[in-house]
């Protein structure tokens, strides 16, 4: 994992730009080539510190000038900034290739594992005897002990009940 600490301080005085880098394990800075090709996160936090310290120089010499132009300054930042930020992007241009090529790889592994499972499950299948399975039996139906009750569709309904009157 990769640290970055960068703390940008501007006083009355001047601007300063402190970073602290990574350290290094044993082991990286031994397997570290003179002709490897540095790591693209590292180029992109050089960027953005070259372009903060060229705009604190910027910042500063506008604080010397007497006159308050700025015409010099911006001539400064407007010869360094390009090369930084054309620096920057190829730093993100390379990135985002490793990020492709590295969702690539994990879309290739998850295929082959997805595979292997699949095939684990059909050999497991296999290996079990197959049961040919037989619907099962029809269960008996239970006899009534009530007759059906029969309804005369042609009878009249009962007359409503009448009521007694007083007398």
């Amino acid at each position: 994992m990769r640290i970055y600490q960068l703390s940008i301080v501007i006083c009355l005085n001047g601007f300063s730009v402190s970073t602290r880098i990574p350290e290094l394990s044993p082991g990286t800075a031994m397997a570290s080539q003179p002709h490897q090709e540095p790591d693209p996160l590292d180029v992109l936090q050089n960027m953005v510190n070259d372009v903060l310290v060229h705009t604190g120089k910027a910042l500063r010499a506008s604080r010397k000038d007497a006159q308050g132009s700025t015409q010099s300054t911006q001539s400064t930042l407007k010869s360094k900034l390009p090369e930084s930020i054309d620096g920057f992007r190829e730093a993100l241009h390379k990135l985002e290739w490793d990020i492709i090529d590295a969702k690539s790889v994990l879309m290739r592994d998850i295929k082959r594992l997805q595979e292997q499972k699949q095939q684990q499950s059909q050999q497991s299948q296999q290996s079990q005897p197959t049961l040919i399975s037989q619907p099962p039996q029809p269960q008996p139906v239970e006899s009534q002990s009530r007759s059906p009750m029969v309804i005369d569709l042609e009878s009249s309904p009962p007359p409503p009940p009448q009521d007694q009157h007083m007398t």
